[in-house]
C-alpha cells in the first residue's frame, strides 16, 4: 500500500522579520571589547613600567648625548692647551740657548777686557 506522506514545513507559515538595525550595537560591543583588551594587556605586562622604563632610557640617552658634547668640548680644549704647552717649550729651549751665547759672549769679553767693577 502507497500512503500519501504529507509535507512538513520546517519553518513557521509566517516569516518575521526584523526591523531594527543591529551593526550599530556591534560597533559599540567591539569598541568596548577592544578598550577592555588594551586595559587588561596594560594590567597583564605592567604597561606602566614599561612606560617609565622607555622613559628613562630616553632620559639617559640625551644626558648621554650632553656628556659627548661636553667630552668633545674638553678634548679640544686640552689639545689646544698641549699646542700652547710646546710652542712655551720650544720657545723657551730657545730663549735658554740664545741667554747661553750671551753669557758665553759676556765671558769672553770679560776675560778681555777684563771684569767690571759693580
Amino acid at each position: 500500500m502507497i500512503s500519501k506522506r504529507r509535507k512538513q514545513k520546517i519553518t513557521k507559515k509566517k516569516v518575521s522579520i526584523r526591523v531594527g538595525n543591529i551593526w550599530p550595537n556591534y560597533i559599540v560591543i567591539s569598541f568596548i571589547s577592544i578598550i577592555f583588551g588594551f586595559g587588561v594587556a596594560f594590567k597583564i605586562f605592567n604597561g606602566g613600567a614599561t612606560t617609565n622604563f622607555i622613559l628613562k632610557i630616553g632620559e639617559l640617552e640625551s644626558k648621554n648625548k650632553g656628556f659627548e658634547d661636553n667630552l668633545v668640548k674638553k678634548d679640544l680644549e686640552l689639545k689646544l692647551q698641549n699646542m700652547s704647552y710646546e710652542k712655551n717649550t720650544k720657545e723657551l729651549e730657545l730663549i735658554k740657548k740664545q741667554n747661553n751665547e750671551l753669557k758665553e759672549e759676556i765671558l769672553f769679553y770679560e776675560k778681555i777686557v777684563g771684569k767690571r767693577k759693580k
